[in-house]
């Protein structure tokens, strides 16, 4: 009832309630619960999308218990819940098997990183990044920070991302005016430099054509080349393979 509304079946436990879900139960006879819980979604998304908030959306349960819900006949809604239960069902099972083929994808082009780059061939020569790029930490900023709104790349943004996504940042608000040497450009590498879960740590993603001046969490550091004898693109898978992980 905060947030997002939509209602949902439960298939755990007995279990106790927080003070913001409402549970829906004791149905007429007139009505199959499953029809209701097929159908309510549409009427709960029309409330949210008029509801006027501060910080979160609230629905009250009087606004649930003043939907004018139409109900057909028992024989109908029936036959309109088999119809939906068989779909959702062909729907999982579709997703079960792109999600199966999509980890087996990901897993033979993994396997065809390490490949390439365990079996180097003549020419082959290796260099510290430090000798072909530059890093920088990003920049850190409070709640009292005052000054100009600029998106921001943080540490939620890598997920699995090879390209920073820009769509999905962020705006923050830092001291002052973010200067240029902490302005992301196309072909920087940036890097997950802290977080809780070890596993996210090192993580990289390239940073593409910038349609705006955006930064970098302090979580994250910036790696950007100044040798012309290396791709960025390439330079990206190599810091993604298992092994350098």
């Amino acid at each position: 009832m905060d947030g997002e509304f939509g209602c949902y079946e439960w298939y755990g436990k007995p279990s106790l309630l927080n003070q913001r879900v409402c549970r829906l139960q004791e149905f007429s006879d007139l009505l199959l619960p499953k029809f209701l819980f097929y159908g309510i979604n549409k009427y709960l998304q029309a409330i949210e999308k008029v509801t006027s908030f501060t910080t979160v959306k609230h629905i009250s349960s009087n606004q649930i218990l003043a939907i004018d819900f139409p109900i057909p006949p028992l024989p109908e809604q029936h036959c309109i819940v088999t119809i939906l239960d068989q779909a959702f069902e062909a729907i999982a099972i579709a997703q079960t098997n792109t999600e199966k083929n999509l980890k087996n994808a990901q897993e033979l082009f993994e396997s065809q990183l390490e490949a390439v780059f365990s079996q180097q061939g003549e020419g082959w020569k290796t260099i510290l990044l430090g000798k072909i790029a530059t890093f920088r930490n990003g920049i850190n900023f409070t709640k009292s920070s005052e000054g100009i709104s600029i998106k921001m790349l943080g540490v939620k943004d890598f997920q699995n991302h090879y390209w920073a996504p820009f769509e999905d940042f962020e705006s923050i608000i830092p001291n002052g005016i973010v200067p240029d040497s902490d302005i992301l450009v196309e072909n920087d590498i940036v890097f997950v430099r802290s977080n809780g879960n070890f596993n996210l740590i090192g993580r990289c993603l390239l940073v593409g054509e910038t349609p705006e001046r955006v930064t970098h969490s302090g979580f994250t550091i910036r790696s950007r080349l100044n040798s012309k004898d290396i791709l960025p693109t390439y330079l990206c898978h190599f810091l993604k393979s298992k092994n350098v992980r």
